[in-house]
């Protein structure tokens, strides 16, 4: 049971980034089937088809992260010496730790005061607006947790880095 979770939790971003693409793709299908065939355009495919793009987006910056392929400055890493290299890129993953738990609690503030604070709906299908804000705190949620993994990682192969190095230096 534990392992599934694990597998799930790794895998979480493709899997939601699978759902969203094909519903997306279901609903823009269905709008045209409406309204080039039945001359009955929807509203909410348009609007529905807009908030999944929205968390498409989000979640896409998460993978990004989690693959180690978000924007950084790479060329910036050349400038210093090969050893610190690491170093300087642990510093920019805890600086982009601070940024996204910022970034996360503001959203997730505007995302509660958008639902139930000053409640606004969506003006086709009247869901929460909130939904829609979600996306952010979310991604950036899941962009906290891949940091810290990627900076867990960073610790554990340093530390058997060293740890292997210094076993060697005692053999000789």
């Amino acid at each position: 049971m534990l392992a599934l979770l694990k597998r799930i939790f790794d895998n979480l971003e493709e899997y939601l980034l699978v759902f969203a693409l094909g519903s997306m793709v279901i609903y823009i299908f269905i709008q045209i089937i409406f309204r080039y065939i039945f001359s009955l355009p929807l509203a909410w495919s348009e609007e529905l088809s807009r908030f999944t793009f929205v968390w498409l987006i989000y979640l896409g910056a998460s993978l990004a992260v989690k693959r180690s392929r978000h924007l950084r400055v790479d060329a910036a890493l050349f400038l210093y010496p090969k050893a610190f290299r690491p170093y300087v890129t642990l510093l920019g993953d805890l600086l982009f730790l601070l940024f996204a738990i910022v970034i996360a609690k503001e959203t997730a503030t505007l995302a509660y005061t958008i639902t139930f604070v000053r409640p606004q709906v969506s003006p086709a299908m009247q869901i929460p607006m909130g939904l829609a804000y979600l996306a952010i705190p979310f991604s950036f949620g899941l962009m906290i947790c891949r940091i810290i993994q990627n900076i867990a990682t960073f610790f554990r192969t340093n530390l058997k880095q060293k740890a292997s190095s210094s076993v060697d230096i005692m053999q000789r």
